[in-house]
C-alpha cells in the first residue's frame, strides 16, 4: 500500500485491536492512524479509497467486538489534541469528535452548563453519541447539538445543523461519513445546580444498573459486527 508522502512514516501496520477496546478482544487491524488534523484525515481518507481499502472509524471502544481474525482495512483513531480538543464560549461548547463523552459531560457540570448531565455515565465520544443519539431516560444527545462537522468517505468537510441531522431514537443520518465535531448548546445554571443533578443521574443510574449486571447489561446491548463506529 503506498501512502501520501506526509502519512507514509506514521501509518502503523497490524495493529492489536484488542488493546483499544474495553473487552480486549479481537485480532490486528492491517492498517491504523491517528490523523493530526482534518487535513490529514482527508488525505488518509483519499488514499484508501484510492487503494480500493475499507475504513472504520474507532471511538473509546466501548461496546465494540472484534472478531479474531481482525480488519482487513484502514482504522482511524481520532484521538488527536484537534479532535479531543473542548472549547468553551458561554453557553456554547465546541466538542472534537474525539472527545470523551463522560469527561465532557463531567466538566460542563462543573462550569454551571447544563444539559449534558442527562448522559452522566455513558460511555464513548462525542462522534459516537452523534452518530447514535446516545441517551437514556433522562435525555439524548440531540437535545443540546446545535449543529455538527462531518467528513465524507471521499475527504469532504460539511456542516448541517441539527435540524437537518434526522435525530431519533439512537438514530441519525450521519450514514457512512464522519463526525469531526459538534457545537453544543447549553444552559447556564448555578455550579451547585449542575453538580447535584449529575450526580442525582449518576447515582440513578448505579442503582438500576449495579455492578454485578453491568457486563450482562451492556453485553445485550453489543451489534455483533466487526468494528462498529462508536
Amino acid at each position: 500500500m503506498d501512502w501520501s508522502k506526509e502519512l507514509a512514516d506514521r501509518i502503523k501496520t497490524e495493529v492489536p485491536l484488542a488493546d483499544q477496546t474495553w473487552f480486549k478482544l479481537g485480532g490486528n487491524a492491517r492498517y491504523m492512524f491517528s490523523p493530526a488534523d482534518t487535513e490529514e484525515l482527508s488525505t488518509a481518507l483519499k488514499d484508501a479509497r484510492d487503494a480500493d481499502l475499507n475504513t472504520r472509524i474507532l471511538g473509546g471502544g466501548a461496546n465494540v467486538l472484534i472478531k479474531d481474525d481482525g480488519y482487513d482495512g484502514l482504522v482511524v483513531r481520532l484521538d488527536q489534541d484537534s479532535f479531543t480538543k473542548v472549547e468553551f464560549d458561554g453557553e456554547r461548547v465546541r466538542a472534537g469528535g474525539g472527545a470523551d463523552l463522560m469527561k465532557l459531560a463531567h466538566e460542563c457540570s462543573q462550569r454551571g452548563l447544563s444539559g449534558l448531565e442527562t448522559l452522566a455515565g455513558i460511555p464513548g465520544t462525542v462522534g459516537g453519541a452523534t452518530v447514535m443519539n446516545a441517551g437514556g431516560r433522562y435525555g439524548q444527545f440531540s437535545d443540546v447539538v446545535e449543529s455538527v462537522e462531518l467528513m465524507t468517505r471521499e475527504g469532504t468537510k460539511y456542516e448541517l445543523p441539527a435540524e437537518e441531522m434526522g435525530f431519533g431514537y439512537r438514530h441519525s443520518n450521519v450514514g457512512d461519513d464522519i463526525v469531526t465535531g459538534a457545537v453544543l448548546r447549553l444552559r447556564k445554571k448555578t455550579r451547585e445546580e449542575t453538580i447535584e443533578r449529575y450526580r442525582e443521574i449518576w447515582e440513578s443510574k448505579k442503582i438500576l444498573s449495579p455492578l454485578r449486571n453491568i457486563v450482562q447489561v451492556v453485553s445485550s446491548r453489543i451489534r455483533q459486527v466487526t468494528l462498529p463506529v462508536d
